[in-house]
C-alpha cells in the first residue's frame, strides 16, 4: 500500500500547484482537502477547507467539516 500514500502526497502537490496557480479553483482546492485529510496533515487541511469555505460560504458540507 506504500504506492497509494505516495500516489496521495503527489496528488496533494499536484492541487497545491494547481491552487497557487488559481486560489480560487475550487476544485483544486477540493482536491487539496482531500488529500491533506488522506495523507494525515489535518492542519493543512483545515486551511484549505477555510479557503474553500471563502469561495464557496454556501457550501454545506464545508461548512460541517469546519464545525468538528
Amino acid at each position: 500500500m506504500e504506492l497509494k500514500g505516495d500516489a496521495h502526497s503527489r496528488a496533494y502537490e499536484h492541487f497545491k500547484r494547481a491552487v497557487r496557480l488559481n486560489p480560487r479553483n475550487v476544485v483544486a482546492l477540493n482536491g487539496l482537502t482531500d488529500a491533506a485529510a488522506v495523507v494525515g496533515l489535518q492542519d493543512d487541511e483545515r486551511k484549505w477547507l477555510e479557503l474553500l469555505a471563502a469561495e464557496g460560504p454556501d457550501n454545506s458540507p464545508v461548512r460541517v467539516e469546519l464545525s468538528r
